[in-house]
């Protein structure tokens, strides 16, 4: 019942099918991949398998099987489980990363072209962070590391630093 669902077919159009007849295998490839496995290695666990059900949605499956002497015949005994949302969570958050790298890369080539940095205050820790263009600017060793708060306020005009200053004890 629940492979009908997840196929997304009645019973009856699925009983006494191989998988190949239900077009499971949309690459024969992969089905003689998986064959070569199981015969060499008599089971095989979480085979990778991207499939096209009966109702034409694209899933991400992990197969595992067996094969089992049952009565006078091989069987092959086996376990389909969905993990198309992991791996669509994981594409997402790949692509995610992808633009987080190019917008960095945008940020510091624009920084570099007009001559600007920038620092971030951690409030919980009381780190500061500085872009590399930020040490280019001031001519900080990034050895050294970023300053200390105090020695961050150090920078500005005295005044500056303490409108800074009452803004971070808001």
């Amino acid at each position: 019942e629940s492979f009908c669902q997840f196929w997304g077919d009645t019973p009856e159009n699925i009983l006494g099918k191989t998988s190949v007849q239900l077009g499971l295998w949309k690459n024969i490839e992969n089905l003689h991949h998986f064959n070569e496995r199981l015969i060499i290695e008599g089971s095989i666990l979480n085979f990778k398998l991207v499939i096209c059900t009966h109702s034409q949605q694209t899933k991400t499956v992990l197969i595992s099987a067996k094969v089992q002497y049952l009565g006078e015949q091989d069987c092959l005994i086996g376990v389909i489980r969905d993990v198309s949302d992991l791996y669509d969570e994981l594409r997402l958050r790949e692509k995610t990363e992808i633009a987080l790298h190019k917008s960095e890369a945008m940020l510091l080539e624009a920084q570099q072209l007009a001559h600007i940095g920038n620092w971030d205050y951690d409030v919980i820790t009381g780190k500061i962070t500085w872009s590399n263009q930020l040490f280019q600017i001031l001519g900080r060793d990034q050895t050294l590391g970023e300053p200390t708060y105090e020695e961050n306020l150090r920078l500005y005009y005295p005044e500056d630093a303490e409108q800074l200053h009452q803004a971070f004890e808001r």
